[in-house]
């Protein structure tokens, strides 16, 4: 029998074993010669064939004569009694003479089935992916076998019909009995005759298996009476319609006639025999070992090919020859062809061939142009995109030069040189893309699009597709669109994928939907190869899972391909695990590297970067390229934040950041945009990038329609994630880009929708910060034209500098007759609005004198119950400098609301019944403790602080902090309560500070007053609050000058932020009470020249607080007088000067101590001038560097500071 034929048969068993998804499933029936294979555990012992088996049955029903002739018969009869279906009629004697029971017997005594253990060629056999394996075997050796291979099948033994119904693929199928349990065991005439209609299920299984698999026979003889027999029940029942089956063995002794006769009733003989080359004892177990080695490794070239690159060394570029790119051509066209059938290759079980085949690429392109390296580069090309390996910025040059050196026209087609100059091409638009390299990108496209005409359908609708994704990028919808709209439907799946991706990303769902289900159903209909199809589908069910619904495709399930090394999933998820690991260990590398000794000192590091963090780079854009490969928009929160360290580590390996962060927006999720997009990013990034992002952005918010959901439509992304990027950008943009913001928010306050008015805040509070007096001026008949139910948007200009408000529009009468409407409103909300305009006109000297009168009526025409106006916005300090009715006595109303505090309470009758929050309540009656009393800066109605109302005050606060003591009895804080109250007591600590003060200096403080503080101090102690102002009053109360600063210094050394903010108020007592007692012996300067001395020493951290609390004393003339002036402004100077050296270094604390220490430079600017101290050369310089700071925060403050101010040249 021919080789060939014989090889093409196994061929074609063995696809099936492999790739029954594309090929279709095998199934195989086992017969008693294979049983020949077992070990033999006793000596003697063997499994006996049919033949065998019929001797011995034979030898006991006829009984060896004595006698030469007679014995002669009993041969010739023995002969004929053993062959072929005799055997039957034979066993049918047997059982007529002795019963059944002997006749199971017999079978069980000769069988011996204890006697052997199966084979290695049991154990390979059912290593094979069989469907079904079906058995005329009455022995276990198969049974037995399962648990010693080495691929566990899970398979399910089936011994009668009964079980049968509901059993799963892939069974052991017991046709004819099985020792010792299932009987009887099929071997008689009338067993056989029977058995098509008495055992129906077991026909009708293995016919079903000959119609659904390609059905194999192993260890049957062509005259077998199973075989002879089966092959009779299948033809009866099938007739023509009956399939081709394999009958594999070894067929030495099988004539041509008797072959052509199985032939005809189509069975294929396979005969094994010509497997075997050399000779051998035993032709019939080397044959089936061949032919099941043939079975099990069919298809390893695949498996082998990635392996055979470390056989070609890496070259230097000097020493690549003619021989070496032959060799290399050869084998990376063989790798083409390979994997032409695949879009992406598993990474991670190739990592070392990628590593391999890329250094052979760089290597490569370092050497002369010429036809051998481009079709080298190529078809590396080809290879590393599907591994999705970057392209750096060196090899895209060289193939640059690559492509100028061979245009396209000048290529020949049919040998894959003109699908290489494209693999190259779009190699290099894609990476251009990703670098932000439009330049590059246009020309390298505008190359492609002049052949576009030349390109076949697929490769025209990949271009399309990374035009999509430029556009994408950028946030152009409606271009990004347009691109795939040309797209066709005669696409391949993994085309027609991706443009569902790309659907769903430009928020067109349905039409996403739409075409995965047609794609589901029609990838149903067609065979692939298991690796493509799970490839395929796994990715279908990727991108379905981020539509509206998920899809299932009829006949296949995700779990049936779960550990298929080509499930884009789980492709993802390797990449994913080894970036965990390596971020980590990049991290770790970062921390433990030499940190310098000396204060504000820097160490160098020289060499080569770990290879902890090139892993994490390596797999920071793997993974990254992997999702834009397939165009992919993840919906899983793990892979979002994912996608933002991956991102954050690879930011700084191209100049133009775009596309990392446009990566980091399409994510569409708020968290991750806001955890990304720090102040200290967007500083230090080039501003033309945060210009392009801002811009783009712009773009896109036109063409979101007026009805479109803020937070659900999408056009890439969502108009709140949008909305979430540009206020953060706006801390270094120009005035005109942040005024066409505000007034893209205060278009959408016109639409006065709750669910959006409630985000806006949020907006407004992060853009506020980048606000300024220019911007006000160009908007304020905007602002003052707007009507909002919730959002009084003229308090977020409240803070700007209006020193230099000149040049103001003028506002037109009837928007100030519509402001005094608003604060008549009965709707506290729009009231409180009229009212935040008429402070921002009064802020802008811009209040009308002929609208006074009308302003003041309006505003106090609705009262609270201490009689001020009614506001939710506002506190008493107000309303002061705001227009008021005639017969006003504030003083009357201060005294009022002083002598009646009101505090909301968490303890009734010892029980506690609530944890509200009420700080916000002590800090508003705190603050007008303090600006009533002798710490006041400003200019208000005087109180008259008596006896009576210091100690009315004080009164409340003890039974206040007696009842609210109850807060702090639970041993086991589990709520938070003590730590709120602790919070709130160390609040009240300190008003009862400045109120002590106050008594003090105005000489109120008496026995009754002086019997509640001790009360009052008694719970403090009690509860362990810090008592820090306190402590400060009394020191100087008695006397005990000298010591008075020493827990003061200590605790501004040390302190938390809470405890830093009490250290300033005792502070402020100091130099309060200094200056009313300009005769006490209080000396804090010393301290306080080594506490500015020592700034630029402390934690960045904690200075930043520091200057916090500072901007609270600055402007006590203590700090004009002296040597404060030029100790200050030499301090901040430096502290300036530092943190700009470290705000390179992506530092956020520097960041804020740089704004903080700006607000407090100006406050102490304002108090130099104020005291008519002149400005020295030294803070004229610190200030133009702040004005020139790329943080908007920062150069607002100075935007109204005019050198015309007079400097001291000294």
């Amino acid at each position: 029998m021919s080789k060939n034929l014989v090889n093409t048969y196994i061929e074609d068993i063995a696809k099936r074993l492999h790739d029954p998804r594309q090929f279709g499933t095998a199934s195989i029936m086992v017969g008693a010669g294979f049983s020949k294979n077992a070990n033999n555990l006793g000596e003697g012992a063997y499994a006996p064939n049919w033949e065998e088996l019929a001797i011995k049955m034979y030898e006991v029903l006829y009984l060896e004569p004595s006698t030469i002739e007679e014995k002669i018969v009993w041969e010739k009869r023995r002969v004929k009694k053993t062959s072929g279906k005799n055997v039957l009629k034979l066993a049918e004697e047997y059982k007529v003479i002795f019963g059944r029971n002997k006749l199971d017997r017999f079978i069980e005594q000769n069988i011996n089935d204890d006697q052997y253990d199966p084979g290695q060629l049991h154990e390979k056999l059912l290593e094979l992916n069989w469907k079904d394996v079906f058995t005329t075997n009455y022995d276990t050796l198969l049974e037995r076998a399962i648990n010693k291979v080495n691929v566990r099948r899970n398979y399910k033994i089936i011994l009668n019909q009964n079980d049968l119904p509901g059993s799963i693929h892939p069974r052991i199928i017991k046709l004819h009995g099985s020792i010792p349990n299932s009987k009887p065991y099929i071997i008689s005439e009338e067993d056989y005759r029977t058995y098509p209609s008495t055992y129906a299920p077991f026909v009708n299984t293995v016919q079903q298996a000959m119609l659904e698999t390609q059905l194999c026979l192993i260890g049957f003889s062509g005259d077998d009476p199973n075989f002879l027999s089966w092959i009779g029940w299948l033809r009866d029942n099938m007739g023509e319609n009956c399939p081709q089956i394999y009958l594999c063995n070894v067929f030495n002794d099988m004539s041509d006639s008797e072959k052509k006769i199985l032939e005809s009733q189509k069975i294929s003989i396979v005969d094994l025999a010509c497997l075997v080359e050399e000779p051998t004892k035993n032709i019939y177990q080397d044959a089936l070992e061949k032919f099941l080695e043939k079975l099990k490794n069919y298809g390893q070239e695949e498996k082998t090919i990635f392996d055979k690159l470390k056989l070609i060394p890496t070259t230097f570029a000097i020493d690549i020859n003619e021989a070496y790119y032959k060799k290399m051509i050869d084998y990376t066209v063989k790798v083409k062809k390979i994997t032409q059938e695949y879009f992406v290759l598993p990474f991670t079980e190739l990592k070392y061939f990628t590593e391999k085949l890329n250094e052979h690429f760089q290597n490569v392109s370092y050497t002369l142009v010429d036809k051998s390296k481009f079709i080298l580069m190529g078809n590396a090309t080809t290879i590393l995109r599907k591994l999705y390996v970057p392209l750096y910025n060196v090899q895209a040059s060289k193939i640059e030069e690559l492509l100028s050196s061979f245009p396209y026209n000048s290529l020949n087609k049919k040998n894959g040189e003109q699908s290489n100059w494209f693999e190259l091409s779009m190699y290099l638009a894609e990476m251009y893309r990703l670098d932000g390299k439009i330049e590059e990108y246009n020309k390298i496209t505008n190359k492609i699009e002049e052949i576009k005409d030349s390109l076949d359908g697929e490769q025209t609708a990949k271009y399309c597709i990374e035009i999509c994704m430029s556009f994408l990028s950028r946030f152009d919808y409606n271009n990004a669109l347009k691109q795939l709209e040309k797209i066709g439907e005669n696409i391949t799946y993994e085309i027609q994928i991706k443009k569902a991706c790309l659907l769903n990303w430009l928020g067109e769902e349905k039409k996403a939907s739409e075409l995965l289900k047609k794609c589901s159903a029609s990838l149903a209909q067609t065979t692939y190869s298991e690796n493509k199809s799970t490839l395929l589908i796994s990715y279908l069910y990727m991108c379905s899972y981020t539509t509206e619904r998920r899809l299932h495709i009829t006949g296949f399930w995700e779990h049936e391909f779960s550990d298929n090394k080509y499930n884009s999933k789980k492709i993802l998820n390797d990449i994913k695990l080894s970036l965990t690991s390596n971020l980590l260990h990049a991290q770790n590398k970062r921390e433990t590297i030499e940190r310098t000794f000396n204060p504000n000192a820097q160490t160098q590091h020289f060499g080569t970067t770990p290879i902890e963090i090139r892993e994490s780079l390596s797999d920071s854009f793997r993974y990254l390229l992997f999702q834009d490969n397939l165009c992919l928009r993840l919906q899983n929160s793990d892979e979002k934040e994912m996608i933002a360290k991956a991102a954050t580590e690879i930011v700084w390996t191209s100049e133009n950041p775009l596309w990392k962060w446009s990566f980091i927006i399409r994510t569409n999720d708020e968290k991750v945009v806001k955890n990304y997009f720090t102040r200290e990013l967007i500083v230090t990034s080039n501003k033309e990038w945060t210009e392009k992002l801002f811009d783009q952005l712009m773009l896109l918010l036109n063409d979101f329609t007026e009805n479109e959901n803020f937070r659900d439509s999408k056009k890439i992304v969502t108009q709140m994630v949008i909305y979430t990027v540009l206020p953060r950008l706006c801390i270094v943009l120009d005035d005109e880009r942040i005024l066409k913001l505000v007034r893209k928010i205060f278009q959408l306050l016109i639409k006065d929708d709750f669910f959006i008015n409630i985000e806006v805040r949020s907006i407004l509070k992060c853009l506020s910060y980048s606000l300024n007096l220019e911007i006000l001026k160009k908007s304020i008949v905007e602002i003052l034209d707007l009507t909002s139910t919730t959002i009084p948007i003229s308090t977020y200009f409240e803070h700007i500098d209006f020193e230099r408000n000149e040049n103001v529009q003028e506002i037109p009468d009837q928007l100030i007759s519509k402001i005094i409407g608003e604060i008549k409103n009965d709707n506290l909300d729009i009231r409180d609005c009229g009212i935040s305009k008429v402070v921002l006109l009064y802020n802008l000297k811009q209040l009308p004198g002929n609208k006074k009168n009308e302003i003041a009526n309006a505003i106090w025409n609705k009262k609270n119950e201490s009689g001020f106006p009614l506001s939710n916005l506002y506190s008493i300090g107000l309303w002061e400098e705001l227009p008021f009715i005639s017969g006003v006595s504030f003083e009357d109303l201060y005294v009022n609301y002083l002598k009646n505090p009101k505090f909301s309470r968490c303890v009734y009758e010892n029980k506690i019944e609530g944890n509200m929050n009420v700080d916000g309540e002590i800090f508003s009656y705190m603050n007008a403790v303090y600006f009533l009393s002798v710490f006041q800066k400003k200019e208000h109605y005087k109180v008259n602080w008596s006896e009576d109302l210091v100690n009315n005050i004080l009164e409340y606060l003890f039974e206040y902090l007696n009842n609210e003591q109850a807060l702090f009895q639970d041993r086991i804080d589990i709520f938070g309560t003590q730590m709120r109250a602790k919070n709130r007591f160390l609040n009240l600590s300190n008003l009862v500070a400045i109120l002590l003060t106050q008594a003090i200096i105005s000489d109120t403080y008496n026995t009754i007053g002086q019997d509640f503080f001790i009360k009052i101090k008694t719970v403090f102690i009690e509860t362990e609050t810090p008592m820090l102002g306190i402590e400060t009053i009394e020191k100087l109360f008695n006397k005990d000058y000298e010591n008075v600063f020493e827990l003061l210094s200590e605790q501004i050394m040390l302190g938390s932020l809470e405890e830093l903010f009490q250290a300033f108020i005792a502070l402020d007592i100091i130099i309060i009470y200094k200056e009313n007692f300009p005769n006490k012996l209080i000396n804090i300067e010393n301290d306080l020249f080594i506490i500015f001395k020592s700034l630029k020493y402390m934690d960045v951290k904690i200075c930043s607080s520091i200057f916090l609390c500072l901007m609270q004393v600055i402007d006590r003339d203590l700090f004009s007088r002296g040597a404060f002036p030029e100790i200050i402004v030499q301090t901040f100077v430096e502290c300036y000067d530092i943190y700009e050296i470290a705000i390179k270094k992506v530092n956020k604390d520097c960041l804020d101590a740089i704004y903080n220490l700006s607000k407090l430079a100006r406050c102490y600017y304002n108090t130099l001038i104020n005291n008519g101290i002149k400005i020295s050369m030294k803070m004229d310089s610190l200030i133009e560097q702040m004005k020139k700071s790329p943080l908007n925060e920062v150069k607002n403050q100075w935007e109204n500071y005019s050198l015309a101010r007079t400097i001291d040249t000294l």
